[in-house]
């Protein structure tokens, strides 16, 4: 069965990913039919609902669509609608006014003012907001240029740091600088309500949202720096006749094709190079895939495997599950597709610190796959190494 194992860190975006800062992710929203975050000690989202409207005639509701050239999960929200986080002190934010949201969103339309986030528990007029198509912390700041347009998928980041300092993003560039210290704009207020789309109901001008869809919400408790929020961006998009994609964005679905895994001696989460990243032991920490159809590659089709791998230390660890052969060293393995299926294929690392790939043809019942590909090895080096 296909597995992924590292001593370090590893992530999954096109197959695995790295490290991204020491700053915690709290509360991730993917608005995969429901909405639950990934980090199960957030609280659940829920919906905002128009005041001139009822549900179910006028809800939010669960779809599809591309997202940076990726089908993807979206909530949908008509015009006056939104969702809540209620609280956020509650497993989120340790402090309110120190934070980075990171928010995968569109808007139909972007006339004037299109609310984003509301902190004064929709009684204010201040805020974020786009603005035709420029981003705006009202009543302090605005984007120099427009860079957003209707019905186009953006990621917009905020952050505010201890001192009051306000920045905001968009798809990875900062475009948003203020010092928010007195005026407290971006500050959640003492009611610890976090609003998204809909705009207030009092206090100023009022009904300046749209419609439109969300793919993701993220959270994290602390302020990221302008370089960690460039690595939030999505993953390059996926090359034609990609089959899975493993982003362990807090757990091992594969959201690409449905060959989902399952986390197995201890594996858990970490901050990676994009998002979330699987983070493991080197012992005996698996995402095990099993064996889908569509993964047995048999001993002539062409494939790839796509890896950002983080080690906390390169050596030469005593793996008690591995053999260690004679001028080879013990290794660390990234992907697996055995033990000992006929299609087999191992990408590891060797304790000289190269990367080798091993094909193991045949059906082999008497040694695993790892011993097989290092006896191969140790036969012919030069064919495998990288």
């Amino acid at each position: 069965m296909p597995s992924f194992t590292s001593h370090a860190i590893a992530a999954l975006c096109l197959f695995i990913s790295g490290n991204l800062s020491a700053q915690v992710l709290t509360a991730d929203y993917r608005f995969q039919n429901n909405y639950d975050s990934s980090v199960v000690t957030a609280p659940a989202l829920t919906d905002l609902i128009s005041p001139a409207q009822t549900c179910p005639a006028y809800c939010n509701t669960f779809g599809n669509d591309t997202v940076f050239n990726v089908s993807t999960p979206v909530l949908q929200f008509p015009q006056d609608n939104g969702l809540v986080l209620n609280p956020v002190n509650s497993g989120v934010l340790s402090n309110n006014g120190i934070y980075t949201i990171g928010v995968i969103f569109k808007f139909q339309t972007l006339p004037s003012y299109r609310r984003i986030i509301d902190f004064k528990s929709g009684t204010a007029d201040t805020g974020v907001y786009l603005s035709n198509g420029a981003l705006v912390l009202y009543n302090s700041a605005t984007s120099s240029s427009v860079t957003v347009t209707a019905d186009n998928y953006v990621e917009v980041v905020i952050t505010r740091d201890g001192s009051g300092m306000f920045h905001g993003y968009v798809n990875g560039k900062l475009y948003v600088t203020n010092d928010d210290s007195t005026n407290q704009y971006a500050v959640i207020d003492g009611n610890n309500i976090l609003r998204f789309f809909q705009d207030n109901l009092s206090g100023g001008a009022t009904g300046e949202d749209s419609a439109g869809s969300v793919s993701r919400i993220r959270i994290y408790d602390g302020a990221l720096t302008a370089e960690q929020v460039a690595l939030l961006r999505p993953c390059t998009p996926p090359p034609p006749n990609m089959i899975s994609w493993w982003d362990a964005e807090g757990n091992a679905n594969d959201i690409q094709d449905g060959n989902d895994g399952t986390l197995q001696g201890g594996t858990a989460f970490a901050a990676g190079k994009v998002g979330q990243a699987f983070s493991l032991d080197g012992i005996d920490d698996v995402v095990a895939i099993g064996n889908p159809a569509n993964l047995q590659f048999g001993t002539t089709l062409p494939f790839s495997a796509d890896a950002w791998v983080y080690y906390d230390s390169l050596g030469d660890p005593a793996d008690p599950h591995s053999y260690c052969g004679s001028g080879i060293g013990c290794d660390m393995e990234v992907v697996r597709k055995g033990p000992d299926n006929s299609d087999g294929w191992m990408l590891l690392k060797q304790s000289d610190n190269h990367f080798w790939v091993c094909l193991g043809a045949g059906r082999y019942r008497v040694r695993p796959l790892r011993e097989r590909c290092e006896r191969g090895l140790q036969t012919n080096p030069a064919l495998h190494q990288l």
